[in-house]
């Protein structure tokens, strides 16, 4: 699991004016980033801001920047408000050439149909390889095997339920993973 930080300043000169910095994803949990961007997008930077006044952008900065892991993408909408643009960002490729120890689930649960069979496979990336999952919360008769197929008989009406997964690999690393299966008509 990754999470972005987002200078505050990043829109209007491309970087923190008073660290420097520009966007980075962290893995959960730790302290230093897996990647710092060397540069700001072009396409992010603008003139000065117009705090306070009726000009100022209503979108933040930490929601112009969107990272998708499962697809090696960093999606930023430019202050322009009149498109998305696509970065590729192979972040597995970037913590083996890092020789960072990594553990995260790379799938996204799928939606489910009232009163149909749920049924898809959790999938891993690790270093050290041999991922085994552990169900630690979820709905009365959903099932996770230790190789992440999840099983649940979907409930007659719409829901949404929250799942707790705990993951181990080979080299004795673990982490938990959260996902929400919604199920609609």
């Amino acid at each position: 699991m990754y999470f972005l930080s987002v200078p505050y300043d990043m829109i209007h000169s491309g970087r923190d004016k008073k660290t420097g910095k520009t966007i980075a994803i962290y893995l959960f949990g730790a302290t230093q980033a897996v990647l710092q961007l060397p540069e700001q997008f072009k396409e992010m930077q603008t003139g000065p801001r117009e705090v306070g006044s009726p000009n100022q952008d209503p979108i933040t900065a930490d929601k112009r920047c969107h990272f998708f892991p499962q697809l090696n993408v960093l999606l930023t909408i430019p202050p322009t408000n009149d498109k998305i643009v696509a970065h590729p960002l192979n972040i597995r490729q970037i913590l083996h050439d890092n020789g960072v120890d990594y553990l995260y689930v790379t799938t996204i649960a799928p939606l489910g149909k009232v009163s149909t069979p749920y049924r898809f496979k959790l999938e891993a990336a690790s270093k050290a390889g041999g991922v085994k999952f552990a169900l630690q919360s979820g709905p009365a008769s959903l099932t996770i095997s230790s190789d992440g197929t999840v099983a649940w008989n979907a409930p007659a009406k719409p829901a949404e339920e929250t799942v707790i997964v705990s993951l181990k690999d080979r080299s004795g690393q673990e982490a938990l993973h959260t996902f929400r299966i919604v199920i609609t008509e």
